[in-house]
């Protein structure tokens, strides 16, 4: 390799682990924001149907002792909301799941980036990020999914619990 062509791969390379810092740093970021978030938009959602499930059936109960309800509707509700609730958490742990191994991808390309520049000579072998990389997107498309399911228990158990308190 030439002085001049040593020069530009070394500028480029410069700017590659600016970049790959830049993005870990965003990637920090980012797992947190979700860890926040998805955290409260999916367990609310849920969570709050049981309670407000459970505050509405006990509320007439009390105040009528003659109204009647389908319970097999209210505990199919209650059964859907619960599932809900725990497959919004499942999708939280996906969701930091797949950025910590986003993380990692990135502080891998820091480290080939790093280790390259000080022994003066390009590394392509990004076989590690690769398959971080990999996994990320596994966790990620894994939480989607599991997200969506969440969201189909909050409605299908929405449905189920006004057939069980519309008798």
């Amino acid at each position: 390799m030439t002085d001049d062509a040593k020069a530009r791969w070394r500028k480029i390379s410069e700017g590659q682990l600016a970049a790959s810092v830049e993005d870990a740093a965003s990637r920090a970021k980012t797992q947190l924001a979700l860890a926040q978030d998805a955290l409260k938009a999916l367990l609310l959602a849920n969570g709050g149907a049981l309670v407000a499930l459970f505050t509405f059936v006990g509320n007439v109960l009390s105040k009528s002792g003659s109204v009647r309800f389908d319970l097999h509707h209210l505990w199919l509700a209650f059964v859907l909301f619960v599932a809900g609730f725990s497959l919004a958490l499942v999708a939280h742990v996906l969701g930091f799941l797949s950025q910590d191994r986003f993380f990692q991808q990135a502080g891998a390309e820091i480290a080939r980036i790093t280790h390259s520049l000080l022994a003066d000579e390009p590394n392509a072998d990004q076989q590690v990020e690769m398959r971080l990389l990999a996994s990320g997107q596994a966790f990620y498309w894994g939480g989607v999914l599991i997200a969506v399911l969440s969201l189909t228990a909050f409605a299908c158990g929405s449905g189920f619990a006004l057939a069980g308190v519309l008798v």
